[in-house]
């Protein structure tokens, strides 16, 4: 996974920031660092059937155009929405904030920043998106100062997510290692004429020139594969190590000039947001609950677990004799269904208790779900039935027609219909009375999952034949997924519908859209995927692994900068190599930099196109997604000392917290480090320097300027090392005490 890079944030107070107003009715998401306070937004309501104006106390202006928003599940928003902004102007509110300091680029770069906005929405207390090609208009009341890029803070999986906060974060002690947010360039200024880079420091943007040295293009045969059109205009660099892969070599160019028929790009897993370690065997499937508030986890050690999302374990269900394959909550997530080798399945409390089992298969149970109304479950056995019971354990009815083992079950989100899955290579639709009313045929080998789309209209199956498919409710194939190298085990849809994630025997697991297009492959390095959901939100995928273990991820986009492996193929050549996608760039940046900027403070080009259509002319910011944004450059500070650093609070080790470094002219200049980063603290001497740690129950340690110039340079360049001793402070109530700590 590509390192993520520290950011050095100086906040000079930009003019045209004026204190806004402290309505905070409802407030948007956050990772404030502070349980007991936030910096304010204001908030102010608009009509979103006709084009309407926005104007806050410190002269900002939001334009927003008709029918601009939509909700989770992509359906255009009506009535009301309530717009909300804040502005972090100075160390104490991007302090108070929680917002992270990365710069996720491949190079070691500070982050000078001008200021940031933050921008979101909200219907019916809800948040809500821009829907697409649709763009809202800031206007500032000052021109942003010249030679400033715009950075927008992506906040993990997709367009959508951009609004929804990471639920297994609940507080900022020691966040840094847990929040996956970063900052991502999406327009590059350019300084008007005359303009100097501040004294000490140097401006490390990549020019138009570099990159064009650096970058390539691929030929692809878009009449074989019309999907890789969104890849036409698309640079690419070279990011690997091994000469031999770079396609820019003199050895390599015939690359670059064969056309392509195939094209697939893999990111590596190497850093999943939580690790759920405790059984003892393999595990064979882990869920979400329907609320999203906790993870179940079935193995073949016998038992299932409970885990909060953040890892903790909650109870541990034992009872079964044999192997337990399946795991899942009802739909009021009060309780869960177990089915195992021992040939039976059980109904516990979430909390452990054992509350019913369901005695009557003769062999080994694969698969148990509940019925939407959480009345019914449904099971699946090698005995080649499957059952529908009452809650209580009594058997309701036993549906024959499968010729061998039923490997998965589940009720249509209606609860009329029931979908089974089995080793004699069928899937098959059946009403509660028992009668099949669809039979699925087209796999060649055993099908290990069916599931059904969140409406019921599509199913989806995976399979021993190294394929998925996507089926009408009525039974017509409509897609092949075909791309895994082995066993296909599951195959789920997205919350929204829009996608499937499908599992494999091949270490890798794939998102796809339900047109049947490969959108990402996620490799695991050391053992298959048994298994794969997507969270309730869509943000978050959890898998099941043979390693013991069930891990959450962070979604995968297609992002600029991020390292992939990829693979050409035709009918005659195969090309493999890592790549990275670098920002869009267009052929105006070249012209603006020749030209007279005369009559320009700051010119801008579009960099990342594939996701974000930002404008920035003078006062006015057009973009179309809602979120945090920064004017700031990327810049590094020649005098900067890097060391390890610990710290103590009133002489005891501190083992884990959040340190802010603030320093700079009028202690503008803000750092932060992770409990991870503390081995590359860095700090120049020369600078009022002082250090800010966030310990839990909104208490601080600090160490003040006048102590930390006492601090001996010379031996800490030395040894590269150095304990800095902290002094506690009483709980911090409010913004404004904040404050006054770091005056």
């Amino acid at each position: 996974m590509m390192k993520m890079l520290k950011k050095v944030v100086i906040i000079n107070i930009l003019v045209f920031f004026i204190q806004v107003c402290t309505t905070q009715s409802s407030q948007a998401p956050s990772k404030a660092t502070f349980k007991s306070f936030d910096v304010s937004y204001a908030s102010a309501g608009v009509d979103v059937s006709k084009e309407e104006n926005v104007s806050f106390k410190n002269g900002t202006n939001i334009k927003v155009p008709v029918n601009a928003f939509v909700d989770a599940s992509g359906a255009t928003v009506k009535g009301k929405v309530n717009i909300e902004y804040r502005e972090l102007k100075n160390a104490s509110e991007i302090v108070a904030s929680g917002i992270p300091t990365n710069y996720a680029n491949d190079k070691k770069q500070q982050f000078e920043t001008e200021g940031v906005i933050e921008v979101r929405a909200k219907s019916n207390g809800k948040q809500v998106y821009l829907a697409k090609n649709k763009t809202i208009e800031v206007k500032l009341p000052k021109e942003v100062a010249a030679g400033q890029n715009l950075y927008y803070l992506e906040e993990g999986g997709g367009k959508s997510s951009s609004l929804l906060h990471n639920p297994f974060i609940s507080q900022a002690y020691a966040q840094s290692e847990n929040d996956k947010r970063r900052w991502v360039l999406v327009h590059q200024g350019v300084a008007s004429p005359g303009g100097t880079p501040p004294a000490n420091r140097t401006d490390t943007t990549p020019t138009t020139n570099i990159r064009k040295k650096e970058s390539f293009k691929l030929k692809l045969n878009l009449s074989a594969s019309p999907e890789l059109a969104k890849y036409r205009n698309t640079r690419w660099a070279f990011a690997g190590k091994n000469e031999a892969q770079n396609p820019t070599t003199e050895a390599n160019q015939w690359v670059l000039n064969e056309t392509w028929d195939r094209m697939e790009l893999v990111q590596a897993l190497f850093a999943p947001n939580v690790v759920l370690k405790g059984h003892q065997k393999a595990v064979a499937t882990a869920v979400f609950s329907p609320n999203g508030s906790y993870l179940v986890t079935a193995s073949s050690d016998k038992t299932a677990k409970v885990w909060s999302v953040t890892g903790r374990l909650i109870a541990t269900l034992r009872g079964h004799k044999d192997f337990i394959r399946t795991a899942v909550f009802s739909k009021n997530n009060q309780y869960i269904v177990t089915a195992s080798g021992d040939n039976t399945a059980k109904i516990w409390s979430t909390r452990g208790q054992l509350l019913h089992t369901l005695s009557g298969h003769t062999n080994s149970v694969y698969s148990a779900s509940f019925s939407p109304d959480g009345k019914k479950v449904i099971t699946g056995s090698e005995d080649g039935t499957a059952k529908i019971w009452s809650f209580d354990g009594k058997l309701l009815k036993t549906l024959t027609g499968h010729r061998k083992a039923v490997y998965s079950t589940e009720f249509s989100p209606n609860g009329k219909y029931v979908l089974t899955a089995s080793a004699d290579k069928t899937a098959k639709v059946w009403s509660l009375d028992g009668k099949i009313i669809r039979d699925l045929k087209r796999h060649r080998r055993a099908i290990f999952s069916a599931r059904f789309s969140p409406n019921g209209s599509k199913i989806v199956t995976a399979s021993a034949d190294r394929t998925a498919r996507i089926w009408s409710f009525t039974g017509r194939q409509l897609h092949r997924l075909k791309g895994h190298r082995k066993a296909v085990y599951a195959a789920t849809f997205s919350p929204n519908g829009q996608y499937i994630l499908t599992a494999s025997e091949d270490n890798t697991a794939k998102l796809w859209d339900v047109q049947g297009t490969k959108v990402s492959t996620l490799k695991s390095e050391n053992s298959p995927f048994s298994y794969a959901v997507f969270s309730p939100n869509g943000r978050y995928i959890l898998t099941a692994s043979k390693d013991n273990t069930a891990k959450l991820w962070t979604k995968p986009d297609l992002a600029a900068n991020t390292p992939y492996q990829l693979e050409l193929s035709n009918n005659q050549k195969v090309f493999q190599t890592t790549i990275k996608i670098l920002p869009a760039t267009t052929q105006e940046t070249a012209s603006v930099e020749r030209g007279d900027t005369s009559n320009t403070d700051v010119v801008t080009t579009p960099i990342q196109k594939s996701t974000e259509e930002v404008v920035v002319t003078g006062k006015t910011i057009k973009v179309n997604r809602c979120g945090y944004y920064s004017f700031a450059r990327p810049i590094r500070d020649k005098n900067t000392i890097t060391m390890r650093a610990q710290f103590k609070v009133d002489g005891k080790k501190l083992n884990n917290a959040t340190i802010y470094l603030i320093s700079g002219k009028n202690d503008k200049v803000v750092t932060k480090f992770g409990k991870y980063e503390w081995r590359n603290f860095r700090f120049n001497p020369g600078e009022r320097n002082q250090i800010l740690a966030i310990l839990p129950d909104d208490r601080v340690a600090t160490l003040g300027r006048k102590d930390f110039s006492k601090i001996p340079v010379q031996q800490i360049i030395k040894n590269k090392k150095y304990v800095f001793d902290l002094s506690k402070k009483s709980k911090v109530k409010s913004l404004k005490v904040l404050k006054q700590l770091l005056q």
